[in-house]
């Protein structure tokens, strides 16, 4: 695909903030009005685990996090946060609109099986973003989960989404976030590109849902939009919603035994370059590892793993980018990926780590 001009101005000034890790006081009122979760007494239980922290929203309401509910050994915790990864502002907005754009002009370079799906997904982007916008910002929640493992979480919902569409995870098992009133889900994943539809129906814990189906199986980490209905104890109808899953708005990551069309998306099976001293191997492997903890192979491709887009591939990066352009990327990225700002400042080990395994792939 031809260099995006639009899209490059539109972007030149997306800046990442600073968010301290943690806040002290009370999510917003209209937070905690929907979710009865977060009303219940603070617990020991419910502190996140040291694993997941460094991906865990900046900003977080340390004695608002709840753990939720425990499923086959993972924990899912909801953690709210005055920064939880939204998207959404004037300058973010005009970026991937003119992204959008950029990619509808150079729509006949899509493969033809997935061209209209992937002009589609990037249409329902733009309307979300842009209904984002209009909705305004608030504190928000993310939906983590660690364990057996496994860990990984998605981020973006304030109180009017969370009310109007949960919030849903786009790793490991189909679950995810719903208001006060919701007793059970009924997720239908339509049938596409030869896979038959999935129906599953699941009990809500804490405002909490987890099901048996596995996200990357069932085509929610591609361009699908599942539904789900939302049902009253009584069973009755709520509504029904489309599956926000890694729509603008939202972030996501994760990290585990996974299964795609391509291989795992969440592991890297590269072999260090030969010539490298043992401390260059253990550097490389360190970085891989903070590439498998952030689930950066949802949109990028390494090697044989990942998935071809929407970001581009990183197997040959460090040919074409010097280490500070890479460090550069990753903390001011260009819409819709996530910044890496917090984990240079939380851990600069592991950012250095990352920057130095990618400047290794060439």
């Amino acid at each position: 695909m031809r260099k995006a001009r639009g899209s490059s101005s539109a972007c030149a000034h997306v800046r990442s903030t600073t968010v301290p890790a943690t806040a002290g006081g009370v999510p917003d009122h209209a937070l905690l009005s929907v979710l009865a979760v977060l009303r219940k007494p603070y617990a020991a239980k419910d502190a996140l685990p040291r694993a997941v922290r460094g991906n865990a929203p900046r900003g977080r309401f340390v004695r608002y996090i709840r753990l939720a509910r425990v499923v086959d050994g993972v924990s899912y915790y909801i953690v709210p946060s005055s920064s939880p990864s939204r998207f959404g502002g004037p300058v973010q907005f005009d970026c991937f609109a003119a992204i959008a754009a950029d990619v509808r002009a150079n729509s006949q370079q899509i493969p033809a099986p997935l061209r209209a799906r992937t002009l589609a997904w990037v249409g329902r982007q733009v309307a979300s973003l842009r209904e984002i916008r209009a909705r305004g910002s608030g504190d928000g929640i993310c939906l983590v989960y660690s364990g057996n493992r496994t860990s990984g979480g998605v981020c973006g919902a304030n109180a009017l989404d969370v009310r109007d569409w949960g919030l849903d995870t786009s790793f490991g098992r189909v679950g995810g976030v719903v208001p006060d009133g919701v007793a059970s889900v009924t997720i239908h994943d339509p049938a596409s590109d030869g896979v038959p539809s999935v129906t599953s129906t699941v009990k809500v814990i804490n405002n909490v849902f987890v099901s048996g189906m596995n996200a990357e199986l069932t085509g929610r980490t591609t361009l699908g939009a599942p539904r789900i209905t939302w049902r009253g104890a009584d069973g009755a109808i709520i509504k029904t919603v489309s599956a926000r899953v890694l729509g603008v708005g939202t972030s996501a990551w994760g990290s585990g035994p996974s299964v795609t069309g391509r291989g795992a998306p969440n592991l890297v099976t590269l072999k260090p370059p030969s010539g490298l001293s043992g401390a260059q191997r253990a550097t490389f492997r360190a970085g891989a590892t903070v590439v498998e903890e952030s689930g950066c192979e949802g949109c990028h491709e390494i090697g044989d793993n990942g998935n071809d887009g929407p970001g581009p591939p990183l197997t040959h990066i460090g040919a074409t980018l010097r280490p500070a352009a890479i460090s550069a990327a990753l903390r001011e990225p260009k819409a819709p990926m996530p910044s890496f700002a917090g984990l240079a400042q939380s851990s600069p080990k592991k950012f250095q780590a990352l920057v130095q395994f990618l400047r290794m792939l060439k």
